[in-house]
Order: structure tokens, then sequence, then C-alpha cells
């Protein structure tokens, strides 16, 4: 009886197209923004939009920096079975966005026009950039809440709503864009309008769906240490100076490109950067389904279903980025003519397409190291990826007069090679750590876990009973407690079999035990409808064939059911 990845596999292919697709929801917006306005302001208005982007770049970043720090803290507490701590981070990352977007709209107002100014530079394009970024600046109230549903549907296994609230943000905005821009001619600040529209229609039925009453999150007014927004930070870092340093990058290579060729360069750079937004959501999408679920490994030192969970992110997003690279090389005449522009595109799409497998590998490598509190490696990582490798091949390939796109692959591989020597130093001679992600294998070889998958079915659930009754001897517990255990955990199991999978047997479940610090735990996990069998075991009905539960609720000092991800999750510590 050994661990098998069915149940990972299976939640992961369950949430994997939602989150991708609510990751394209989110990005998507820039990419339409592009085409319409490219169709009713050629050239001028794709680079206009394209030099406002560190703008949406940054709102992304405070948004980032709150919402993903508190969302992977939140799962970090639920897999130290902490729910209420987890529901004040929560509740804290709502109000610091609220205070922090009124902060931006007094300062955009006041500083919008030299701001303007220097976002369009000699482009000659003020009037369209300061229309698009006073709008959008005025509007960052919904553009920063946006993450927080965002970051916590995906958390509670919501994916089917988040993909909702994503296309809805989507579809709006291009309707709307359409109408301001070709109906009402409101011009480049119609865009910007549309798109504020749009996250703030998204943003409400975001917050709707959190606040059902199968909820684990709901809005309260009860919130962490105000200390504590330093630990939300640190862990939003990553995510944070992931759209800092884009931001950065974009209006670095923005002048580049005025310099190399003008407004048809930054429009073309515009091109690449609409298609490199559709690219994340396999670049980061992959890596989001796994965050959250890797977050509570890493807090359980659950170490073989990080693995399985690197392993399937590798194996389905190398695979998907390469087909991306191969449709966007083969139609970049195509996407040339969408966006009107008159330059061939084939060299920077073919540049684009060979980066993005190799930036899908680096992606899942830093949403992995922020997942298990490395954060300076991830950090590390992110800055060599999105401006230190890009800038200085662009400059590089920019004096040199040719071969300007190269700088994006180049960029991507080097910074793999540069991950694989920091990791391989940061591992050298220590012998419980793992050589590429790093982990703490000391537990592993202690002896003191135990990993296995059982079959829904009699036989299968009494070898589990053995073997966890074999796991509580080796650990010293007394016989009597071994004894009660062994009964409790087999007619949980049955219990299981019964309630939730109607006496199926081709179902099956996950069990986990551990002895840390003096305490043992034992973890059950199994995919089905929600089941709740501490509470059920409360009804009259359900008081004969639950009374396993009662008997180690008993005995333990705690056990705590959860549903996260799709899954139902019972953990005992004793």
């Amino acid at each position: 009886m050994q661990a098998d990845d069915n149940l990972i596999k299976k939640t992961f292919n369950r949430y994997k197209v939602p989150t991708m697709l609510s990751v394209l929801g989110g990005t998507i917006n820039v990419f339409f923004d592009s085409i319409i306005v490219g169709q009713k302001f050629p050239i001028d208005g794709l680079a206009a939009v394209n030099l406002c982007m560190p703008i949406n770049l940054i709102l992304c970043t405070i948004g980032a920096l709150v919402a993903f720090g508190s969302s992977i803290i939140s799962s970090r507490k639920i897999g130290k079975g902490d729910y209420n701590l987890s529901q004040k981070y929560y509740n804290t990352s709502i109000a610091l966005l609220i205070v922090l977007s009124a902060l931006i709209m007094v300062l955009g107002s006041i500083f919008i026009t030299p701001l303007s100014h220097f976002l369009a530079g000699a482009g000659g394009n003020f009037q369209m950039v300061y229309d698009y970024a006073k709008v959008t600046l005025l509007g960052a109230l919904p553009k920063l809440l946006i993450y927080v549903p965002f970051c916590y549907l995906r958390l509670e296994g919501k994916n089917k709503q988040l993909s909702f609230v994503m296309l809805l943000m989507m579809v709006i905005n291009i309707v709307l864009d359409y109408l301001f821009l070709f109906v009402f001619n409101m011009g480049l600040m119609g865009a910007a309008v549309a798109s504020v529209i749009a996250t703030t229609i998204a943003m409400v039925v975001g917050f709707i769906f959190l606040s059902t009453k199968n909820s684990n999150f709901k809005a309260k007014f009860s919130f962490v240490k105000y200390y504590e927004v330093i630990y939300i930070i640190r862990m939003g870092s990553p995510n944070a100076l992931n759209n800092l340093l884009s931001a950065i990058r974009v209006l670095l290579l923005n002048i580049l490109c005025l310099k190399y060729g003008g407004a048809m360069a930054v429009s073309i750079f515009a091109v690449v950067n609409s298609i490199s937004e559709i690219s994340l959501c396999i670049i980061n999408g992959i890596p989001q389904t796994a965050n959250p679920i890797i977050g509570i490994f890493d807090t359980e030192k659950n170490n073989v279903g990080i693995r399985i969970l690197m392993k399937m992110q590798f194996k389905t997003g190398v695979i998907l980025s390469i087909a991306f690279g191969i449709l966007i090389t083969v139609f970049s005449g195509a996407i040339g003519t969408i966006f009107k522009v008159s330059e061939p595109l084939m060299v920077p799409m073919l540049c684009f397409a060979v980066s993005v497998p190799i930036a899908l590998v680096n992606s899942v490598m830093t949403y992995f190291y922020n997942c298990s509190k490395k954060i300076r490696l991830a950090n590390a990582i992110i800055a060599l990826r999105i401006v230190i490798f890009p800038v200085t091949f662009a400059v590089l390939f920019y004096y040199l007069n040719s071969m300007f796109w190269l700088f994006l692959p180049l960029s991507e591989l080097m910074t793999f090679l540069a991950l694989l020597a920091i990791v391989h130093f940061l591992s050298k001679g220590k012998e419980n750590i793992s050589k590429l992600l790093l982990l703490d294998e000391t537990l592993d070889k202690s002896g003191k876990t135990l990993e296995f998958s059982v079959k829904s079915n009699d036989k299968d659930i009494c070898d589990a009973s053995e073997k966890i009754t074999d796991f509580c001897a080796e650990n010293l517990l007394t016989k009597k407690q071994i004894l009660k255990i062994s009964l409790a955990i087999e007619e949980i199991m049955v219990a299981i079999t019964k309630i939730s999978f109607n006496n199926e047997e081709n179902h099956s479940f996950d069990v986990r035990a551990f002895a840390i610090n003096e305490r043992i735990g034992i973890g059950i996990r199994y995919s089905a409808k929600e089941s709740n069998l501490i509470e059920l075991a409360k009804k009259d009905e359900y008081k004969d064939e639950l009374m396993g539960v009662t008997m180690i609720k008993n005995m333990a000092k705690s056990v705590e059911y959860s549903r996260f991800f799709g899954i139902n999750s019972i953990l005992i510590l004793l």
C-alpha cells in the first residue's frame, strides 16, 4: 500500500483550466484594449496604451503584494488548522487595500500632469497618456480590491466562480471599449473608463461569491495585529516585485524602443506585451493552480505531495507553452493585421515563442520558492528574469543595432542557468536538503512520516488501520491509546466510504501520519461532496455509524474538518 497521485492529480486537473481562465480574464483586458484602441488610433493609440502600462502594473503590484501575501499565509494557517487566524488575514487584506487605494487616488490627482509628461517622454502622446492615466488612477479601488476574490476564491476551491468573474470582466470591458471608443467617441479615456467599470462589476460579483453561506472567508471586523502586516508584505513581495519590476522593465524598454525605431518600435513592443499577457494564463496559471495546495503541503512537511505537484506543473506547462509558441509564430502575420501594425512580426513573435517554455519553468520555481518561504531566492529570480537580464541584453542588441528581439529568450535562459547555479550553491554540503527544490528531508529520512493511499474497500481499510497502529506503536503511544486509535480510524474510513462515496469501491483517499516535536497527527483527505463527519456525528441518525469520530474526538487534542479546493480533510492531533 503506497502513496499514489490520484487525489492530487484529480484536484490539480479539476482546477487547472478554471485557474488559467481566471488569469486570462485578468490579463486579456490589456490585449483587447490594445486591439480596439489600435483599430481606432493606429500606432499612436497603441503606443500610448503601452506607455501607460507601468501605471497598471504598479496597481497590480500593490494588489498582489497584499492579496497574494495574505492568501499564502491563510493557506499556511489552514495547514496548521488555525482557521480563525486565516480569516483574520483575509479581513486585514481588504482593509489595507481600501486604505492604499484612497492614498493612490489622492496622489494620482495631484501628480497626474508631471507623471503623464514623464510617461509620454518624446513620444508626442501626452494627451492620450494623460486621459488614460487619470482615469486608471481614479479607479484604483476596484483595480486593487479585485485581487482579494482572485486569490481567495481560488483558495476556497471556487475556481468556476473565479473563472466566471474574470470572464465577466473581460466581456464587459470589450463591450464598453467598443461603445466608448466607436459610438461615444470618448477617445483613449473611454478605454480606461471601460476597464474601471468592468473591474468594479467583477470585484462586486467576486465578493458576493465569497460571502455565500458555505464560504470560509467572509468580511468581518477582525484583524491581525498591525505588526503582522509586515508578514503579509514579505509573503506577497515576490508577486508584487514581479509586477513592480515589470513596470520598470516596460518603462526602460519603451525608452529603448523609441530610440531604436520610434513609435513603430513601441507599437511592436506593445503587441509583444499584449501577447505576453495572454501567455500568462499558462506561465502564471499553471503555478497558481498548485500554489495554495503547496502552501498547505509545505506547512505539513508533505514532500511527497509537493514533488507530485511540481512534476505535474512542469509536464502540463511545458506542453501548453510550446503549443502556444507554435501558434503565435505561425499566425504572426494575422496578429500584425489584427493590431494594424504594418511591420512584419515574425522575428519578435518567434523570439517570444522560444522564451515561453523557459519562462514557464522559471515561473513555477519562483512560485514554489515563494510558497515554501524562500522569499529571497524567489525575489532574486524575479529580479534577474524581469529586469536585469532583459534590459542588459536589450541594451547590448540596441548598440549592436541588430537582433534586438533576441533579448526575450536569452533573458529567460540566463535566468534559468542562474537559478541552477544559486540552488546548487545553497544545497551544497547539506545532506538533508534536496538539490533543486531545497526541501528539508530530515523528517522523511527519520521515519517519522507515513503516507499512503487507501481504496474504498474493506481489505484496504483494514490494512490502513494496521499501518497506522504500527506507526503509533513505533512512536511510543500506550497500548490502550493504540487500540482506540486503530478502531476509530477504521470506523472513520468506513464512514467516509459509506456516506461520502455511497459504498462505491472505485474511490480512494489519502492518509498521512506524522510525529513532529512529540506531536502525533493523522490526516485523511478525500475528494467527494462536502461531508463534515464531525458535525454529522452529533446527529442521532448518524450516531452509531460515526461512533469512531466521537471516540477519537474524545481522546484527541483536536479533530478538525476543513474543505478547500474541493477536498474534504480531517486532521487529528493526538
